[in-house]
């Protein structure tokens, strides 16, 4: 029952009940002195002091009426005094029954008729009638002149019993109210006994009440500050204050507990996450070293082919010389001839190995655009594990974003190097036809000098166009150059976003342990 009560009040009750257990009680006492007060009257004014008051009074009748009787027998009275001691004597004796029968009459409402007198143990009944009979006895021989003192002498001694009878009734009706005081003051005692032990009952009952309730707080408090939250709390509370925040309390550690649950396994899926990020990272910035090295490797087979192609210049140049000096002089032709079939040789060499260094330039660029793709797919890779990290992944999906960026500008560096390797194996291709078709007539300028003439123009024209194809070839490999240079930036870029990727993983499984290790403290 005391469940369901508010603090608020429990404590009004433990106030209230006091108070009117003390109200009650002082109603009882003042409704009870009243009665004793009252009693007290009655016995005391009603009882002792007027029959005292009627018997003394009918007593000293008596001794009036003696004397008036005894005044009677004197001779020496006139006959108007006889007639008033005469009347005198009448008025008294009926005084006398009429105070007598008054004490009668109260004496019975009071229940006094049976009462003993305390020495001669007759009752006041018998002391009454004793009374009556020899009053009435002394009256009648009065009137008829012949009066007895004996008859008068036992109805006042009867009177003085009465009297004495109505003194110890007073004193025990004292004695009486001092008894019941003293019941009365016992009484209180155990009235305020009784007060005291329900108080004490109630108070007990409540505070151990409200101090269970606060033990359970405090322990409740207790085992959440200490990180222990596997008790799911009580299944049912009081319905008061203390119940209320007992309550709260046990749903603010469910709710923590279900929260560091979800904080434990997001912190498992961070650490889970960075580390497939650094791996990840690790492997774009591998792609970019290799990426790096392969751009130093084009870049070297890029200086080899410019170098071929000015030597193709040079020999283009010489062959025109020579072809001027062909029309110049014909009579040195044939040994001319043997010395240009001897430079068309190494320049048909060295154009096949201007053909073999364009077709490996070829496959490293083609490497290259594998690499462009291989880091464009981890780059992407990476921006969907940034994207599942959530907002701890921001920053890494921002520089996953940059390494697609420039993976993406090496795959068009490396398509417009291509493009260009295809244009220098055409254009290679053609001269190494023109040197071809150039030997065949020089080889065949020994037999017929008169053709060697005729072609000695054709010749120089084919030696000029090599020369042009020379030109643009050493161009094609300038902007090659400026191709490979760009692909090494971009790959030194990258190399430095997959450095600084890898540094916010770390950063970020670093965060993401001491999450863990902190939420760890709980027990759930």
């Amino acid at each position: 029952m005391l469940n369901n009560i508010s603090l608020k009040k429990k404590l009004s009750g433990l106030l209230a009940i006091p108070l009117l257990l003390f109200v009650v009680v002082c109603l009882y006492l003042i409704q009870r002195n009243n009665a004793d007060l009252s009693h007290m009257k009655t016995m005391m004014y009603d009882v002792s002091a007027q029959t005292t008051s009627l018997i003394l009074n009918a007593d000293r009748d008596m001794y009036q009426a003696q004397i008036a009787y005894q005044t009677i027998g004197n001779s020496q009275l006139s006959g108007a005094e006889l007639q008033q001691q005469k009347q005198d004597l009448s008025d008294n004796i009926g005084q006398i029954m009429e105070r007598v029968g008054k004490a009668r009459d109260i004496m019975t409402e009071n229940g006094l008729l049976a009462e003993k007198h305390e020495k001669t143990q007759i009752t006041v009944q018998q002391n009454l009638d004793r009374f009556q009979t020899h009053f009435a006895s002394w009256s009648d021989k009065t009137a008829a002149g012949t009066s007895d003192i004996a008859d008068f002498d036992t109805a006042r001694e009867s009177l003085n019993e009465l009297g004495e009878f109505l003194d110890a009734t007073a004193v025990q009706q004292a004695e009486l109210i001092q008894k019941n005081n003293v019941s009365m003051h016992w009484f209180i005692y155990i009235i305020i006994a009784l007060c005291a032990l329900v108080i004490g009952i109630t108070g007990f009952g409540i505070i151990r009440r409200i101090t269970k309730s606060v033990d359970h707080i405090l322990h409740r408090v207790r085992q959440v500050s200490e990180g222990n939250l596997l008790n799911e709390g009580q299944a049912a509370h009081y319905k008061d204050e203390l119940g209320t925040i007992s309550e709260s309390i046990d749903v603010m550690a469910n709710g923590l507990r279900e929260l560091i649950s979800k904080v434990l396994v997001s912190a498992e899926a961070v650490t889970t996450a960075a580390a497939e990020i650094s791996a990840t990272t690790d492997e774009v910035a591998r792609g970019n070293l290799y990426q790096a090295e392969s751009a130093q490797t084009a870049s070297e087979v890029v200086t080899k082919l410019s170098e071929g192609v000015r030597t193709v210049s040079q020999r283009a140049k010489e062959a025109t010389h020579l072809t001027i000096n062909t029309n110049k002089d014909a009579i040195a032709c044939g040994n001319t001839v043997q010395e240009s079939l001897s430079s068309m040789n190494l320049l048909s060499q060295r154009m096949n190995e201007l053909e073999k260094d364009s077709n490996q330039i070829g496959n490293i660029i083609g490497v290259i655009d594998d690499i462009a793709e291989q880091t464009n797919l981890l780059a992407l890779n990476a921006a969907i594990e940034a994207a599942r990290a959530g907002d701890q992944g921001r920053g890494f999906a921002v520089v996953a974003d940059e390494v697609r960026k420039l993976a993406e500008r090496s795959g068009e560096a490396t398509k417009q190097i291509a493009n260009i390797i295809k244009g220098m194996q055409h254009s290679t291709q053609e001269s190494v036809k023109a040197m071809t078709t150039t030997e065949k007539l020089y080889q065949q300028a020994g037999d017929a000098l008169g053709i060697i003439v005729r072609r000695v123009g054709e010749v120089a024209e084919q030696t000029e166009e090599i020369a042009s194809a020379s030109v643009s070839q050493a161009s094609q490999s300038q902007e090659v150059m400026k191709q490979i240079e760009s692909i090494a930036s971009i790959s030194e870029e990258a190399a430095a976003a997959a450095q600084q990727t890898a540094s916010s993983s770390q950063s970020l499984g670093s965060l993401a342990y001491q999450l863990n290790t902190m939420v760890k403290r709980f027990r759930i």
